[in-house]
């Protein structure tokens, strides 16, 4: 070509870096040898340097059998989504326990959120029945025999067999607290801390008084899909 033709180097613009999401435009020119310049040129660019928004929401807690799903909500304002987990997910509450939903969502750049959320399934526990006091209003004779029953049902009130429970006691003050006398026979105690089940999701425990002492007591019963429930009970 003649003298002045190309492109001069030096006029050639320096590549641009965007460190943030949005949308850029860029305008250059650039020169010949013979210092002409050209029309401006310009190109507009997406850019997408901040990961999907995700939530995973999940009840807290569920009865055994009940119905319950986790809501996934994702979303992407630059590059868009590649995987999208958005949607409803059944929860498993055929068993008690801890169940936790994970759901990843990747943009169309590679960039991933991770979340979670975790519903606890638990048994439905009646509380202390008869001759316990739900209220902690019970009295029994030191020395005496406390039969401690409670039932577990799922959610729709079926009895729950094959579930392993522990008792505790725990005294809270030498005074005593309660205020209806509790008449028990004395009959044989069990061993251990462990309730047995007496009928289909009934669960029994004679708890032994011997050993104690006088006063207001804390009655914890543990079950195994993670709770503990107490009821008190005095000694006189």
């Amino acid at each position: 070509g003649s003298a002045g033709s190309g492109v001069d180097p030096a006029s050639v613009p320096a590549p641009v870096t965007y460190t943030t999401s949005g949308s850029f435009t860029d305008t250059a020119t650039v020169k010949d040898l013979a210092g002409n310049t050209s029309n401006p040129t310009s190109r507009s660019v997406q850019v997408d340097a901040t990961a999907p928004s995700l939530s995973v929401t999940c009840p807290s807690t569920v009865l055994l059998n009940g119905k319950a799903s986790a809501t996934v909500t994702a979303s992407d304002g630059q590059s868009g989504l590649a995987a999208d987990p958005s949607g409803t997910v059944a929860i498993d509450t055929s068993t008690v326990g801890p169940k936790t939903v994970t759901r990843t969502a990747t943009d169309n750049v590679g960039h991933a959120t991770t979340m979670s959320c975790t519903t606890n399934v638990l048994y439905g526990y009646s509380g202390l029945l008869q001759p316990v006091n739900a209220d902690g209003t019970s009295i029994f004779k030191l020395g005496s025999t406390v039969p401690l029953k409670f039932q577990l049902t799922d959610t729709g009130g079926a009895p729950v067999s094959g579930a392993v429970a522990y008792v505790q006691v725990a005294k809270v003050t030498n005074a005593i607290d309660g205020t209806y006398v509790e008449a028990v026979s004395t009959s044989a105690a069990d061993n251990g801390n462990q309730f047995r089940e007496t009928t289909p999701g009934g669960y029994m425990f004679n708890l032994s008084t011997k050993s104690l002492s006088k006063g207001t007591w804390d009655v914890i019963v543990t079950l195994t899909d993670g709770t503990s429930y107490k009821t008190v009970i005095s000694l006189k």
